[in-house]
């Protein structure tokens, strides 16, 4: 079980480096897009049912992504050290001051079990001035549930709990809008 561990924490330790050096890439080479988004799924009606998890937030209130039946949902994995998570923290802090919260809810889920813990991650968001809802995945059982092998990764879901997209790389606010229809 560590072993597993061990090769998946580097797994996506290199996954993100390589994600950041891509990045870097793109800026040098004047790109327009800023991202190298990923879009997964994206056949017409190839939606998969969203795994339902229950997890703390910053708060120590409990979350159900069951709660949010009947809106839209972005999710988001990432961690506090991964450089193409960092830079895309400020895109999900615009799109969820501007996400009509009627229709659209957002859960940064930080994979916390690849953390210091959750007291570094709370201090990082204070310092970052950052205060979009975020859930730990203490024990990386969500980040599993979802298959994330790389961060970041964000899963769209619709208003009937169906995956209908899921991003590999930094997202932008404007992605965001228009794959929840804003």
């Amino acid at each position: 079980m560590k072993k597993t561990a061990a090769l998946l924490f580097h797994f996506l330790l290199i996954s993100c480096v390589f994600l950041g050096s891509q990045e870097s890439d793109l800026k040098q080479e004047n790109a327009p897009s800023k991202t190298t988004m990923k879009e997964i799924i994206t056949k017409e009606n190839s939606k998969v049912p969203a795994n339902n998890f229950v997890l703390p937030t910053t708060d120590g209130k409990m979350v159900k992504l069951s709660d949010f039946k009947g809106k839209k949902v972005v999710i988001n994995f990432w961690t506090t050290w991964c450089p193409p998570c960092k830079e895309e923290l400020p895109e999900l802090q615009r799109f969820y001051e501007q996400a009509d919260s009627e229709h659209v809810a957002f859960l940064g889920i930080n994979i916390t079990s690849e953390e210091g813990g959750k007291e570094e991650v709370k201090s990082f968001l204070s310092k970052s001035g950052f205060d979009f809802p975020v859930l730990f995945d203490e024990k990386g059982e969500v980040m599993k549930l979802y298959k994330v092998m790389v961060i970041p990764t964000t899963f769209i879901i619709d208003e009937q709990g169906q995956v209908f997209k899921k991003i590999i790389g930094p997202v932008t606010t404007e992605q965001l809008k228009r794959l929840t229809d804003l």
